[in-house]
């Protein structure tokens, strides 16, 4: 399953699809660290000290998924091995932070619209569609080499959902401070 999305004001393109039913986040990982690695840089790369900083937050997001049981601690702690730089369990404590969305309908059904609202150079470029397969079933990830869980996600004739966060209030005029906000 391949979906055309808009890239940064380009012509429409397809989303590669990664069959990562067995294996999970973590083979998604595997099979394209380069893209994951590049996905972690896009994220903290605009940090003054980006890596620094997912060096020391890492092991405090990783203390807290585990006292808060989540169900996600074995793939991101498979994922930040794969990757070997810090970051994988910054990027996960962000999660909330899920992009803009639209449910609507058409004469050809319902519809399920997403938009890359982060201002992470290249992360849109980065996206994939990852078929994975949990307790309820298989199911298609709009999702990035190197996450886990699920922002968007669908599968045909059972479902599509997708987490979203309300727009931020800045707080600071500094892109530099945005992380403060």
């Amino acid at each position: 399953m391949n979906v055309a999305v808009p890239d940064d004001r380009r012509p429409l393109r397809e989303l590669p699809t990664i069959d990562v039913r067995d294996g999970g986040p973590v083979a998604h990982a595997t099979a394209c660290r380069d893209q994951a690695r590049a996905v972690r840089d896009a994220c903290l790369g605009w940090l003054p000290a980006g890596t620094t900083l997912a060096a020391a937050a890492d092991p405090l997001v990783r203390g807290w998924m585990a006292r808060a049981r989540s169900p996600y601690v074995e793939d991101i702690a498979g994922v930040a091995e794969v990757l070997g730089v810090p970051g994988a369990w910054t990027l996960h404590a962000a999660y909330l932070f899920g992009c803009t969305a639209l449910a609507d309908e058409d004469a050809d059904g319902p519809r399920l619209r997403r938009t890359l609202d982060w201002p992470f150079p290249g992360l849109g470029a980065l996206a994939a569609i990852a078929r994975q397969r949990g307790h309820a079933g298989e199911f298609f990830n709009v999702t990035w080499p190197g996450f886990v869980g699920v922002l968007t996600a669908m599968a045909p004739g059972r479902f599509a959902a997708a987490i979203n966060q309300a727009p931020m209030r800045r707080l600071t005029v500094s892109k530099h401070l945005a992380w403060a906000d």
